[in-house]
């Protein structure tokens, strides 16, 4: 039987995804996951989950992850676990430098041991020296972007990486085959305007700013530029249910006192349901982060037919290649002036964004993708 470990933090919906689709792609394989936060959600079909206590405790402590404490849990799990499986592979999802300890523990657990890269982790980290020594000890690196692979090729050098097995798999989607049902009319529009609890006319247009709190998604910047412009027909939603800080929170809830803007600020936790909802609902998507890898966020609103608005900076050639229709920026401060322009005129046909749908299922559906994971 053919088995696998999953480090990664299991609440990822991605994660959770992946596992559930691999069992159910092949119930004879086994899955396994070390989690690197506490699991509050439980994947269906999972083997065995493996918990890093010693990392728990630490992180509750001192807010952040420990190098250490994750090493000396990692340290504990391969000398005290009863099960002493070797499995056939290793999958690390985000290569964080906290994994440079344990690296070596993991390659005495596993056949294969497969760096799959998530886009921050190596365009935002300030521990560029450390991931390079965990990747040039694996064995397969996992980009998504040419972007990615360009940026692992300038940490590990154009030569070591040429030595290495580089795959490119992408993560399904699930919320995809929700977001199928509900486009077919489950809900009219003032359903699921009263599902999300917004307090608006169900004849406004809806545009959703961002996906979650952080600040990397340029809330303060897109605000401003939005505040220059009249948008008296358009109802502006920003879900900020998870990522960021109170702070930076608050600090948008007080621009958008004074912006003119009619909007409201999501900061419960939203069902997949209600996600759901939000994609179909929206008119308008604004995807102005400042990095991204193929944001599950955007390809969802691309699926749904929205109107997507994004940086020209994010490197999104994927769906270039793909041919995939949506609007770009070149600047955050052109948001305003942009989506001006296109709320006042239809400037993509129906059938261009039809044919997004097609597209972004072929490309993420996990019905797509499944069995290419199988193989690292």
């Amino acid at each position: 039987m053919k088995s696998k470990l999953i480090i990664g933090n299991l609440n990822s919906p991605y994660l959770k995804g992946l596992v559930e689709n691999l069992k159910k792609d092949d119930p004879n394989l086994r899955v396994d996951c070390l989690s690197t936060s506490y699991p509050k959600v439980k994947a269906e079909g999972i083997d065995r989950v493996y918990h890093n206590y010693l990392s728990y405790i630490w992180v509750k402590l001192f807010k952040k992850y420990g190098g250490g404490a994750w090493f000396a849990g990692v340290l504990c799990w391969f000398i005290l676990r009863r099960d002493r499986i070797h499995y056939d592979s290793i999958q690390l999802h985000y290569v964080d430098s906290l994994h440079l300890l344990p690296f070596k523990l993991y390659k005495l657990s596993a056949t294969n041991v497969s760096c799959v890269t998530w886009g921050s982790d190596i365009f935002r980290s300030r521990s560029e020296p450390k991931l390079r020594k965990i990747l040039l000890q694996s064995d397969t690196i996992n980009v998504t972007t040419p972007e990615m692979k360009a940026k692992v090729a300038s940490l590990m050098g154009e030569d070591s990486l040429n030595l290495k097995k580089v795959t490119n798999f992408k993560f399904g989607l699930t919320p995809l085959n929700l977001l199928k049902q509900l486009s077919h009319g489950r809900y009219s529009r003032l359903e699921m305007v009263k599902i999300l609890g917004l307090n608006c006319r169900a004849d406004m247009k809806i545009v959703v700013v961002g996906s979650n709190a952080s600040i990397q998604q340029q809330h303060l910047e897109i605000i401003h530029s939005l505040s220059n412009y009249s948008f008296e027909d358009c109802f502006f939603v920003f879900p900020m249910t998870y990522s960021g800080n109170p702070e930076y929170v608050e600090s948008v809830k007080d621009a958008l006192v004074s912006s003119g803007l009619n909007y409201q600020v999501l900061t419960s936790y939203l069902t997949e349901q209600q996600n759901a909802v939000l994609r179909v609902v929206a008119d308008y998507f604004i995807q102005l982060q400042t990095t991204d890898a193929l944001s599950g966020a955007t390809q969802e609103s691309l699926f749904t037919k929205t109107n997507v608005i994004v940086g020209e900076w994010l490197p999104y050639g994927t769906f270039v290649d793909a041919g995939i229709s949506y609007n770009t920026v070149s600047h955050v401060q052109d948001i305003g002036s942009k989506l001006s322009t296109l709320s006042q005129s239809n400037n993509q046909s129906v059938e261009h964004l039809s044919n997004n749908r097609d597209i972004i299922w072929k490309l993420s559906s996990w019905e797509s993708v499944v069995s290419q994971w199988k193989q690292i």
